[in-house]
């Protein structure tokens, strides 16, 4: 799904769709507007893309290519597996895929292995009508099962933990303030003594996002993580007389991008009443 939203958003170009894939929408819309191109190949030939995007996309081709003669490339003799059978439910609040398993009586891993999109323990936030694949037959108990659930129920926030490397004067006391954690719990989780000396130990340390030093050498928290992956966009509805150009200018950014983002040509004529993406912020730090 999210492929093809790429392909909808770089004017079905399969190229840029696949970079963006691999190295988030903004970074390639970013080369975009530095090379002044849409041309995947020639944007892999500046230094701002990642090795890892420019080789991702040639791969990409030649593993399609493969696929559609693999005898011709040398592989006639692949056993291939049967295709993997499965149901398909529509979740309409997230949901932790733990609870997912249970209800189907299989392990979360399979639940995983089936969601291969999903990184995390849960369905995605603010995807209230999210796809999510279940064991060849279970769809019905599952279902009956998990209307039955309050939503409240569905979902848990799990305990975020991050590393800390003890410094000269830290204290169990000191570390727990600094991280929002309870001192015991701290104690209890390194098997730590109070009177320990802590200077050079890496401490496994249960984080309050809110109270997180920012030079703390540590995991992101799962609330951070959420915060800096959503992406907000801004809309402008065009009014009479309104053109690229002067849109563009109004909201600081190029024509090129403007036209990207609504799939517009360059030249294109605005329709008064029309809303447009003008802006788009907090994307991903992996761009």
């Amino acid at each position: 799904m999210y492929l093809k939203e790429l392909y909808s958003l770089f004017n079905k170009n399969w190229y840029l769709a696949a970079a963006g894939y691999n190295a988030g929408e903004n970074k390639i819309l970013r080369a975009i507007d530095m090379y002044d191109s849409t041309d995947f190949w020639e944007l892999a030939e500046g230094s701002y893309l990642k090795r890892e995007t420019k080789d991702y996309v040639p791969k990409l081709l030649a593993a399609a290519i493969v696929a559609k003669d693999p005898a011709k490339y040398g592989f006639a003799d692949v056993a291939y597996l049967p295709p993997i059978e499965f149901d398909t439910v529509v979740i309409p609040s997230r949901t932790d895929l733990d609870l997912v398993a249970r209800l189907t009586g299989v392990s979360t891993e399979t639940i995983k292995e089936l969601n291969p999109a999903l990184r995390k323990w849960c369905t995605p936030p603010n995807y209230p009508q999210y796809e999510l694949n279940l064991p060849k037959g279970t769809k019905s108990a599952f279902l009956s099962a998990y209307h039955r659930i309050p939503i409240e129920e569905r979902y848990s926030e799990k305990v975020v933990y991050s590393s800390y490397r003890a410094r000269k004067g830290d204290s169990i006391a000191s570390i727990a303030r600094r991280f929002g954690a309870d001192p015991k719990e701290l104690s209890a989780i390194n098997n730590l003594k109070q009177t320990r000396k802590l200077r050079g130990k890496i401490l496994k340390v249960p984080v309050d996002p809110n109270c997180v030093p920012p030079h703390a050498a540590r995991t992101t928290s799962t609330a951070e993580k959420k915060k800096r992956n959503k992406q907000i966009v801004q809309y402008y509805t065009i009014k009479q007389g309104d053109t690229l150009t002067s849109v563009a200018r109004r909201f600081n950014v190029t024509t090129k991008i403007i036209a990207v983002w609504n799939n517009l040509k360059p030249k294109g004529i605005l329709l008064p009443g029309k809303k447009i993406i003008v802006a788009k912020s907090g994307e991903s730090s992996s761009s």
